[in-house]
């Protein structure tokens, strides 16, 4: 394994990474639309380039379909957004075009202007008891899709989420996931706004100012989309290793997650130049299935039809700058009851690597990034593998 690892670093090209994720990162990649769609085809482009040494194949599902506890998704098409206040001043707060994470994924399309209205916690309808939401835009860092369903039900024309405790410029990525039976009946608008905006308007509120904004969303409800599911395969073995990555959420933006998308199709390239170099053998014992899915959904719809997996490691925001958001990458492990020895030879390989700037003796090694083990913890794909009772980890970083 160890020396694999180092052969690979002959075939893995940063410079060609790094061409990978700009590339993908300029797809709208929201589940459930066009764009996924066409970052599933450049996925594909990428892959088939290094044919016969890795076979390429495409699994498409339907968005229209239940997938164990997760419910169809409407199909949905986004072209543009804006935020203005309106009162007590004039001026233009958020657009599409500046974040393509400020319209929240699945919103309705519409113009609407209203007062805003802070709920702290708008998720939970006691909230609401001494608040009149009608007609106006309830601001609040609740539960995204909760909250649209509470301030919906009291007649708020649009919301407002944001994050507490987010950078103050960041302009958070917030899905609904609304099924085609809910958007029918979708009205409220939704879009996301930073903490700084947030924190700008309930400080007009907290004075009594009463702010007034104007928001636009241009975004359409289709029907349910094509879920597209890249997979490559390396080896003849009857049972397989996934290294899994999700390539869905908006474009523009890196970390989540092309950064584990770009850094798989890197690997499993790298990969097959080594075997088509004749510098190692194709896997025998196990074959390596390299998957890329949209987030749950994907992996979920996967793995109803392949049950061949013996263990996955999960990519999931690998690519954090730690000087700038203070993340630690995080090796995650399986629950106790799903520990594998691949697990073992995963972390040992991970800190060799990382374990890369000597100490002022010389003569040990340390790391040059933050990094920590942690015992499974829920919130990516490597979840759908642990239900399935199949040892699945994690690699990547949580601010």
């Amino acid at each position: 394994m160890g020396g694999i690892a180092r052969e690979l670093l002959r075939f893995f090209s940063k410079k060609e990474l790094l061409s990978i994720a700009s590339e993908l990162s300029s797809f709208h990649r929201i589940q459930s639309t066009e764009g996924l769609v066409r970052g599933a085809e450049f996925i594909e482009d990428a892959l088939s380039a290094v044919d016969p040494w890795i076979e390429v194949s495409v699994r498409r599902f339907s968005y229209g379909n239940r997938f164990g506890l997760l419910g169809p998704v409407v199909g949905w098409s986004i072209n543009d957004g804006e935020l203005w206040l309106v009162r007590p001043s004039f001026k233009l707060l958020h657009t599409f075009n500046g974040s393509k994470t400020f319209v929240v994924a699945h919103s309705p399309g519409g113009s609407v202007e209203g007062e805003v209205v802070y709920v702290e916690k708008g998720d939970i309808p006691k909230s609401y008891e001494d608040l009149d939401v009608e007609g106006k835009v309830v601001l609040s860092s609740g539960s995204p899709y909760a909250t649209y369903v509470e301030a919906s039900k009291r007649g708020a024309v649009a919301v407002m989420l944001f994050r507490e405790g987010a950078p103050p410029n960041a302009v958070p990525y917030l899905s609904l996931f609304l099924t085609p039976e809910e958007a029918r009946a979708a009205k409220a608008l939704a879009v996301s706004v930073s903490a700084k905006v947030a924190g700008e308007l309930r400080e007009l509120i907290d004075r009594g100012e009463k702010p007034v904004v104007r928001i636009e969303v241009d975004a359409e409800f289709r029907e349910p989309g094509i879920m597209p599911v890249v997979s490559a395969l390396l080896g003849d073995g009857d049972e397989e290793i996934h290294l899994v990555a999700h390539y869905c959420h908006p474009g523009g933006t890196v970390n989540d997650n092309v950064s584990g998308s770009a850094a798989l199709i890197e690997l499993a390239i790298a990969f097959a130049r080594g075997i088509r170099s004749h510098v190692f053998d194709e896997p025998s014992k196990h074959s390596i299935r390299f998957l890329w899915v949209p987030e749950h959904y994907g992996t979920t719809a996967y793995l109803s039809r392949n049950g061949k997996a013996v263990f996955s490691i999960n990519l999931d925001m690998i690519g954090e700058k730690q000087e700038i958001t203070g993340s630690t990458l995080n090796f995650i492990r399986p629950p106790a009851s799903l520990l594998h020895p691949y697990e073992a030879i995963a972390y040992r390989e991970l800190v060799k690597v990382l374990r890369s700037a000597e100490t002022i003796s010389g003569g040990l090694r340390t790391f040059m990034i933050r990094f920590d083990t942690l015992p499974y913890s829920p919130g990516s794909d490597h979840d759908v593998y642990i239900a399935k009772g199949i040892p699945g980890s994690m690699g990547g970083c949580r601010t």
